[in-house]
């Protein structure tokens, strides 16, 4: 059988009315690949799936069923020249989907014919993209909402600092040592402010250069045994300011002094860099 003869039984393939030998024969050619029946079988499935979409199933009314069984029954088995039962439902079968395939192309060509209603699809791209716009612009709108409460956040986490400052710092119990700076920094100045009560510390320098790439500034307490006890790492910002609100952990005793080290970044546990302020208590 050549490819043009198998025309018909590809749309009957396509509409699943093949008997399971056709079937499988028609599957084991296409399964070499023909690429004119591989055509011929998508715009089968495609004229049939816009057929599926533009018509409603109807159903016989009884009396036309029983019509037509009774003709069924009536027919002989076989005649002289009369196909046999299987091959006319076979027919049947080929003629319905015909039938099928020429009502889906009407539709096609009346749709090429009349055309699209193109306003309508204008008002839906036009839709379309405004969609988009809105949902950039509540993207847009939720990124800044994210970046105003993290603004907010700062905010308020400065004002309960400077809240505690206040507090401390009019505190009879504070004790202030001034720092100067090392021969590093000579021109750098700085204070501490200690909370006795609290066992806080509010630490303010000045003038200070940020620190190197890789490097960090540590503040240290030193107490009269000579215990170098690491407070907190910072750094300056481009005015040469810096100020710390610190919690000390493990209490220092009295102190023989303060000192601010540059060291790797992340600080260590005793100093290993050159001093940049230093301070030790007036009384």
């Amino acid at each position: 059988m050549i490819c043009e003869e198998r025309a018909e039984d590809i749309l009957a393939y396509a509409a699943d009315t093949l008997d399971a030998g056709e079937r499988e024969a028609l599957a084991r050619h296409l399964a070499t690949g023909c690429p004119r029946c591989a055509g011929a079988l998508a715009e089968a499935e495609g004229v049939l799936a816009h057929l599926a979409l533009s018509a409603a199933p109807v159903e016989p009314s009884p009396s036309a069923r029983a019509r037509l069984f009774a003709r069924l029954e009536d027919a002989p088995l076989s005649a002289p020249g009369a196909a046999t039962p299987a091959a006319a439902l076979r027919r049947g079968r080929r003629w319905q989907a015909g039938v099928a395939a020429a009502l889906a192309a009407g539709l096609v060509a009346a749709v090429t014919h009349f055309g699209i209603n193109r306003p309508l699809v204008q008002e839906i791209e036009g839709l379309r993209t405004e969609r988009e716009a809105l949902s950039a612009r509540v993207g847009a709108l939720e990124r800044e909402v994210a970046e105003r409460d993290a603004r907010i956040a700062g905010l308020e986490g400065e004002a309960q600092r400077s809240s505690e400052t206040v507090r401390m710092l009019r505190s009879p119990q504070v004790e202030v040592i001034p720092l100067r700076g090392g021969t590093a920094q000579p021109e750098a100045g700085g204070r501490l402010f200690f909370d006795h009560a609290a066992a806080r510390w509010y630490f303010h320098a000045s003038r200070l250069r940020p620190a190197g790439p890789g490097k960090t500034y540590e503040l240290w307490f030193i107490n009269h045994a000579q215990q170098k006890i690491p407070a907190a790492t910072f750094d300056a910002d481009a005015s040469g300011e810096a100020t710390l609100l610190v919690d000390v952990s493990q209490k220092p005793g009295a102190l023989a002094l303060a000192a601010v080290t540059e060291e790797p970044a992340g600080g260590l546990e005793q100093p290993s860099g050159a001093i940049q302020l230093v301070g030790w208590p007036t009384s």
